[in-house]
């Protein structure tokens, strides 16, 4: 990896960063603050209206993998582009819909353009620019920026909406949105030349960073690291000679034989259960507990600041230990804050320890997902790999919060959701610790 490509790789993690917070901003937090005004406007039930964020969930897991197919195959750039242009435009029929069916189509819309502008197509971008250390730090820094979306979003719309009604701050946004992420995308290039197997340094343990070891242990690890070594050797010499659709074919089989991918899969979409219904109800939950809405409301931001916590933690730790042990045990201190969250939420200091407990393990995942995957099967069909598991995680975050209001109908309490949610949780740190013991 050379000083140039090094250097310009760090100019399109700038621009990523904050593309994707403005991506988040106005694509996702920003319908909270349209709620309300849209409800009398349209005439229409919050219910009707809510449906429309789900469908743009939807959409964009119906298009994640065909996403991810384009990503590997001609990088992101004329993507993300599209997909940015794609994305104002929609912004803008939103602020003149009339009716809810309009507002469903615009969303849908929205879930293409988001697929092709947020998080995961950030990531398969930055994946292929950085190995070892560097990728997770890349990775990092966009999620850290990234977490200020809705902190610099939120206010900014309600601004704008008190000024200038809904429709009006729309047409705002769009003009802000397009002129911000159009020229940016316009810096994403690929790497002169991807490699078919992963660069030196991967394809041992997963991991956002390589684990320091000393004495005797470091004697194994060098041992093993040579053998590993000449092994990917062997392995880099045959994959030279394949073309690159061959790669990512080879690529895909790997990954898909592999019973750990799919224990990935499994982990995360089983803790995002508790993440997305938590999301969704800890407000209405810490109501229902006795605190004010302020206070209920207060607490709940704490989530967003500790997802960018537990991302720092994360990345820091996983240096010296190993990444799926690391955000196991994060994903069980997730569970202990839904566990205890009946039993101690309905006093303010138990209720901001639970939500402290459960906010560290939001975004974990964001970070984890892409090192993993990486790390373990290579560059050359990450896009595609990472979009399926988008998908099933865009499924999930659609569903659980439904879910989690039905059983709250059904039984009046929000203690079964809270019981799911820390089964969920574990169920998740133990797939990842059964990833860990996993050869790649």
């Amino acid at each position: 990896m050379t000083p140039t490509r090094v250097s310009y790789g760090w100019w399109i993690v700038a621009a990523l960063a904050l593309t994707t917070t403005a991506g988040y901003g106005v694509l996702a937090y920003a319908f909270a603050v349209f709620l309300v005004p849209m409800q009398a406007d349209l005439h229409a039930s919050r219910t009707a209206l809510t449906v429309a964020p789900a469908l743009s969930l939807l959409t964009s897991a119906a298009v994640a993998v065909p996403v991810g197919r384009w990503l590997d195959r001609s990088g992101g750039r004329r993507l993300m582009v599209l997909s940015s242009v794609l994305a104002t435009g929609c912004l803008l029929a939103w602020s003149r819909v009339e009716n809810v069916v309009a507002l469903y189509a615009v969303f849908v819309g929205l879930g293409v353009a988001a697929a092709g502008v947020l998080y995961e197509a950030a990531f398969a971008v930055v994946v292929t620019w950085f190995h070892g250390q560097r990728r997770g730090t890349a990775i990092l820094a966009i999620t850290i920026v990234g977490g200020f979306a809705s902190t610099i979003f939120l206010p900014l719309s309600g601004l704008l909406v008190e000024f200038y009604g809904w429709r009006q701050a729309l047409v705002v946004l769009a003009v802000i949105y397009g002129a911000v992420t159009v020229p940016l995308h316009l810096v994403v290039r690929r790497p002169l030349a991807l490699v078919g197997a992963d660069e030196p340094g991967s394809g041992g343990t997963p991991s956002i960073a390589s684990p320091s070891v000393t004495g005797s242990d470091a004697r194994t690890d060098r041992a093993s690291t040579d053998r590993a070594s000449t092994d990917r050797a062997s392995t880099d010499r045959a994959s030279a000679d394949l073309d690159p659709a061959d790669r990512r074919s080879a690529a895909l089989r790997t990954a898909f034989g592999d019973p750990a991918y799919w224990l990935i899969a499994v982990s995360f979409v089983a803790q995002g259960i508790g993440t997305f219904v938590i999301s969704v109800h800890v407000v209405a939950y810490l109501t229902e507990l006795g605190h004010a809405p302020t206070t209920a409301a207060t607490v709940a931001g704490l989530l967003g600041v500790l997802s960018v916590t537990g991302r720092v933690v994360t990345t820091a730790v996983s240096r010296r230990v190993r990444l799926t042990a690391v955000v196991a045990a994060i994903f069980v201190l997730q569970a202990m804050g839904t566990l205890l969250l009946p039993w101690f939420g309905d006093r303010l200091v138990g209720a901001i320890a639970c939500v402290l407990a459960v906010g560290i393990g939001f975004g974990v995942g964001t970070i984890a997902r892409p090192a993993l995957v990486a790390d373990r099967y290579g560059v050359a069909a990450y896009a595609t790999l990472s979009g399926l598991l988008a998908a099933f995680l865009m499924v999930t975050k659609a569903a659980a919060p439904l879910g989690a209001a039905w059983l709250h109908a059904q039984s009046g309490t929000y203690t079964g959701v809270m019981m799911i949610c820390t089964a969920t949780s574990v169920l998740g740190a133990v797939g990842l610790v059964a990833v860990g013991r996993r050869p790649a």
